[in-house]
């Protein structure tokens, strides 16, 4: 298997779904998400895509403070090929990846069942609620935020979170 930078397009996408009717676990598939900038992609030794993510640049506001963070998301593995740890690759390159943008956290949206996931790579929970935009105006976003440090030191300022435009 490798990982290969590459851009999902919506045949890539059925192919990864593969017909199932709520990928995001029925909460994912109602939002608008932010395009991400750099994308990767999981393929097999015959080239087969087995799954994918990305990465984007946005500006969150916690408390008073604003800055930038690394957004990490469309983390997905194909179900044929879930439960053999292929999801714990993306996340390691795309992390990779996220070290030579700048900012000093990153940020990811996730369904609950997922967190301890993330965990295992430094990430923590966020505390709710966090806002995000959609076409029809702010929401609180309906999944679970994390951060995690990319910069030694660097840590998640108190208060409410908004973050400046689409979730990641």
């Amino acid at each position: 298997m490798r990982i290969v930078d590459s851009e999902l397009g919506p045949a890539d996408w059925t192919r990864l779904i593969d017909g199932e009717a709520q990928p995001w676990g029925g909460v994912g598939e109602h939002l608008r998400w932010r395009p991400k900038t750099h994308t990767v992609a999981l393929l097999d030794d015959d080239d087969a895509l087995l799954g994918t993510g990305g990465v984007v640049l946005a500006t969150v506001r916690a408390g008073q403070s604003a800055f930038e963070v690394v957004g990490i998301g469309g983390i997905f593995v194909t179900r044929r090929a879930r439960g053999q740890g292929l999801a714990s690759s993306i996340i390691e390159r795309l992390l990779q990846i996220a070290g030579g943008l700048g900012p000093d956290l990153a940020m990811l949206f996730c369904l609950p069942s997922r967190m301890p996931l993330y965990a295992r790579f430094g990430f923590a929970e966020i505390a709710p609620p966090v806002r995000a935009m959609q076409p029809d105006g702010p929401i609180t976003v309906p999944m679970r935020a994390m951060w995690r440090a990319l910069a030694p030191g660097a840590r998640w300022p108190d208060g409410e979170v908004e973050l400046l435009g689409e979730p990641l």
